[in-house]
């Protein structure tokens, strides 16, 4: 089995812990030890346009202001339309993080309705999924740079392996934080009790001490489609295709119904080391069609994170 590195920075004897307990890394991250500077979760929203020229700090300081665009309904009484919610994908390297900005209900403030979709609503994707059940009460509070949320034992429903536990909690992280930054008010650190206070959680990890996001490389997953998204419609001619990831050498293959096409230009303008964004246009005729794009491997033809959406062009 590759080895695997901790999802989550956590604090003091939680981050040890994890760390004692992964089977190591091919090289050290700077980025995933207790005493790594913390990631702050930047901006959810804002126009986004070109290429990124470094490697951004967090995926969000990349795709800041894609938060308008949601394939959901407009938003009906008493709901939320961009709430920025994450979800897990599988890789080669285990599950990863993807996000889908959703209108979901409205539960009182954008953090705790961000958390609660996170948990109660299904993915538009049928290739994404979530290991919480929806809670049946659930509170946050917030204290300066610190968001608390307190849920019952009933949202660890689902047994889960302890690498699934893991990216769960960066899935949660991730999600406040957005949820957060969304607002205007960004905060850099979480923590998740059970029944008020310290819990097992799903029982291989525990909760209860304060967690930040880990850095985006060792969570999100290294490829992401955000358009045209899953089940749109668009119109016959030229589809422009958009997303980011990370690859070696800055290079992906995309397929359209099983058909490859390597797309090395344009690449993601970062030289390989980070994420950036990519762009690619198909003149296509009306039909069903499913889109999958895929990072290099650097070694062979695999692909070790892909990201699929089927559509309707019209």
């Amino acid at each position: 089995m590759r080895p695997r590195r901790p999802l989550l920075t956590l604090a003091a004897s939680l981050a040890a812990a994890l760390i004692v307990s992964a089977c190591g890394s091919p090289a050290a991250d700077p980025g995933t030890g207790p005493t790594s500077p913390t990631p702050t979760a930047t901006s959810e929203t804002g126009p986004s346009n070109g290429t990124t020229t470094e490697a951004p700090e967090t995926i969000d300081d990349l795709i800041e202001g894609l938060g308008g665009d949601s394939p959901d309904a407009e938003p009906g009484l008493g709901e939320v339309s961009g709430v920025p919610v994450y979800y897990l994908v599988e890789s080669s390297e285990g599950p990863r993080l993807v996000r889908e900005f959703r209108t979901v209900p409205e539960h009182g403030d954008p953090i705790t309705t961000a958390v609660h979709a996170m948990m109660a609503v299904p993915p538009l994707d049928p290739d994404y999924w979530s290991a919480w059940v929806a809670p049946e009460d659930m509170s946050v509070t917030r204290q300066e740079d610190r968001i608390t949320i307190d849920v019952p034992s009933s949202v660890f429903g689902h047994g889960v392996g302890a690498a699934e536990e893991e990216i769960s909690y960066a899935q949660l992280v991730y999600t406040a934080t957005a949820a957060a930054a969304w607002i205007g008010e960004p905060v850099s650190e979480v923590v998740l009790l059970e029944n008020g206070a310290p819990g097992d959680g799903w029982g291989h990890i525990g909760v209860g001490d304060p967690w930040t996001r880990s850095p985006a490389l060792d969570v999100v997953n290294h490829v992401w489609l955000l358009s045209p998204t899953e089940g749109e419609s668009v119109p016959a001619g030229p589809v422009t295709f958009r997303g980011y990831g990370a690859s070696f050498e800055a290079n992906f293959v995309w397929y359209i119904n099983g058909e490859g096409v390597d797309l090395s230009e344009p690449t993601t303008g970062t030289n390989g080391i980070g994420f950036g964004d990519f762009e690619f246009t198909v003149d296509l005729a009306p039909g069903s069609y499913t889109v999958t794009v895929g990072n290099s491997h650097g070694k062979d033809d695999s692909h070790t994170h892909t990201d699929s959406k089927s559509f309707v062009v019209h």
